[in-house]
């Protein structure tokens, strides 16, 4: 899954979704695997994007609560695993804001992980496997970076 992969998932989406996403006021892009899906939402449909983070404590950041105020919001991120941390959101938002719709669009949903007590979320794909994306280098179990050697040209210029 390679960054320009992920912005054509999106922007199919989009172009296929247009109702959808002419409603929208406000984009919300979850940290961090959302910021890139909102940000290119947030362009195409030339809206302004803010961002919220929760961290393993399932602590909510997110400073910005009176900018959506009777707003229809958008929230992004990348993909649903459980669907917790954007249930965790949504109520966040219902308690501390006064959103006049709250929207939650991810790139992708894996299906067998999918907890059903959390709210369905609009998705671009069913998956059947979790996928790791470009942002996701820290799940991988190792990192491997092959050394290049570089030719001291400076050295050569003599052979030649």
């Amino acid at each position: 899954m390679t960054l320009n992969d992920i912005q054509e998932e999106v922007t199919n989406f989009l172009q296929r979704n247009l109702r959808f996403f002419e409603r929208v006021d406000f984009v919300i892009g979850m940290s961090r695997g959302g910021l890139i899906p909102a940000a290119i939402i947030a362009t195409k449909i030339n809206k302004p994007l803010i961002t919220a983070y929760i961290d393993k404590q399932d602590n909510i950041y997110f400073d910005r609560k009176e900018w959506i105020n009777d707003k229809v919001v958008l929230v992004v991120d990348d993909i649903v695993r459980s669907g917790r941390t954007l249930f965790l959101l949504e109520k966040y938002l219902k308690e501390n804001s006064t959103a006049k719709e709250l929207l939650f669009y991810t790139i992708f949903s894996v299906s067998h992980l999918r907890d059903k007590q959390y709210t369905t979320v609009i998705s671009s794909k069913e998956m059947k496997e979790d996928i790791i994306l470009p942002w996701d280098y820290d799940r991988t179990e190792k990192i491997v970076i092959k050394k290049i050697e570089i030719p001291n040209l400076e050295q050569n210029k003599d052979d030649v």
